[in-house]
């Protein structure tokens, strides 16, 4: 009963673990006032498909993170710069923010709530 009790307990505390984003959370007012320093970048890891519905001007990438390619895409981008990064609400970009920083990043934001949390509708730009 006690071991079911600790294991019940340990995989609570790694799905929380895992579930965290080892970035800075930014509202969307933050993300704008962030997005403007020319030494920040902002990745969207959506599909093609959400980009062509819409995606916030001034997104300097588009990986999206279910395509084989990403990791070669993340490892093509310079450690030292900063990077805003988003997704359609949250889940995407929490997973890209914690491969990029087992792979070195540490100057990593994400917008919170995503592009649906986006609140200013004319900065979000259709293809």
């Amino acid at each position: 009963m006690i071991r079911l009790f600790f294991l019940s307990v340990l995989a609570i505390s790694l799905h929380a673990c895992m579930a965290q984003s080892k970035a800075k959370p930014l509202n969307t007012t933050e993300f704008i006032s962030l997005e403007k320093n020319d030494s920040v970048l902002v990745i969207d890891v959506r599909t093609p498909a959400e980009v062509a519905e819409a995606y916030i001007a001034g997104t300097d990438y588009f990986f999206d993170i279910n395509n084989a390619d990403f990791a070669k895409n993340i490892e093509s981008l310079d450690k030292t710069k900063s990077y805003i990064v988003y997704c359609r609400s949250g889940k995407r970009s929490t997973s890209a923010i914690n491969y990029m920083s087992a792979q070195g990043f540490t100057n990593l934001y994400e917008l919170s709530g995503g592009i649906l949390a986006w609140e200013d509708q004319s900065l979000l730009l259709s293809k």
